[in-house]
């Protein structure tokens, strides 16, 4: 039987793709895709088919398979975006891999079931960073970590991951655009760490500001004076800083009136 063994089934890979490079015939690829054991192979093969049927039936078998080398080719598939049909695509929307399914509805132009993808995808990043986070899993670096965070669009997660985390990852939270206001006040008026002076340089709103000065003047006065010496690049030049600054004079001078103050 080895005898007529398809050379592309080839451990050998450079002799593996050396032939399925001369094979034009559609379905003998679609063969190789399903068969051969080599994911190179596999995805060469499937970058030359463009029969539609075809494509269909590789994505329903990949569909009922697990594995990662089945995804990849899955994901290689996606690649031909401009040219797979309806029934291509409505068959990646019942992938098992969220990523597969988000491409299919984006293209379908079914965007309730695109946010949904979306929050799924953003979710398990989520789980996926905190585990990493608190487990230290695979000695992913402190850097890779906040990276991700700052990708995260979903606010309460943002404000879920500062609950959990220590300062570095808190910080990169914070940094987040989409980090929630409510979240930003509540650490500027409860904070005893130096989130605090984190949060009240990133709140503009001048009343809210005030309010948090006036409710924390019984707190320690040290953590005013943390906000003149926090580093940050520009503070100069910042109206916050220049406010606290003023907060800090209302403290050394009580004579300064809280109507003063406000201003």
């Amino acid at each position: 039987m080895g005898l007529f063994m398809p050379t592309w089934k080839s451990k050998n890979e450079k002799r593996a793709l050396k032939m399925l490079s001369k094979i034009t015939d559609q379905s003998k690829l679609a063969k190789a895709v399903s068969f051969a054991p080599l994911l190179s192979v596999r995805l060469e093969a499937v970058q030359k088919i463009d029969d539609q049927q075809l494509l269909l039936e590789i994505v329903k078998e990949l569909n009922d398979k697990n594995g990662l080398e089945n995804s990849v080719v899955l994901n290689k598939i996606i690649e031909k975006s401009d040219h797979l049909n309806f029934p291509v695509l409505q068959e990646l929307s019942k992938s098992k891999y969220s990523r597969i399914r988000l491409f299919a509805f984006e293209k379908l132009g079914n965007w309730q079931n695109v946010r949904v993808e979306k929050d799924k995808i953003e979710k398990y990043n989520y789980l996926s960073v905190l585990e990493r986070i608190f487990n230290n899993q695979n000695g992913f670096s402190i850097l890779r970590n906040t990276r991700e965070i700052e990708s995260i669009s979903n606010s309460d997660l943002l404000a879920d991951i500062y609950d959990k985390a220590d300062w570095k990852i808190k910080e990169a939270a914070m940094n987040n655009p989409n980090f929630p206001k409510e979240k930003l006040i509540d650490i500027a008026k409860k904070a005893k760490d130096k989130s605090w002076s984190y949060a009240v340089l990133k709140i503009k709103d001048r009343e809210i500001l005030s309010y948090i000065a006036i409710s924390r003047l019984h707190d320690i006065p040290v953590k005013f004076n943390e906000l003149i010496e926090y580093d940050c690049d520009g503070c100069e030049h910042d109206e916050n800083f220049h406010y606290w600054n003023k907060v800090r004079r209302y403290l050394e001078l009580p004579q300064l009136t809280r109507k003063e103050l406000v201003k």
